[in-house]
């Protein structure tokens, strides 16, 4: 698939097979559904989360905590 295939496909300009949105997904490593779902201007944490490696869990988790536990006022 190429760049203007996908994007003409997020433009509505072009339609999807389920093969396509299957492969779209495995690159960009979520489920096909979450092309479908998910807004890309809107970034939440559960979808970073999603996409995430063990190691890069372990990183956004320990952040996270850090960001958590520094009072607001403790800079």
């Amino acid at each position: 698939m190429s760049v203007g295939n996908i994007s003409a496909i997020e433009r509505g300009a072009q339609s999807y097979t389920q093969d396509g949105l299957e492969a779209l997904a495995n690159a960009y490593r979520c489920e096909p559904g979450q092309l479908l779902s998910l807004d890309p201007e809107q970034c939440d944490i559960w979808s970073i989360w999603e996409i995430a490696g063990a190691d890069e869990r372990r990183k956004i988790a320990e952040i996270a905590r850090i960001i958590v536990e520094t009072p607001a006022d403790g800079l």
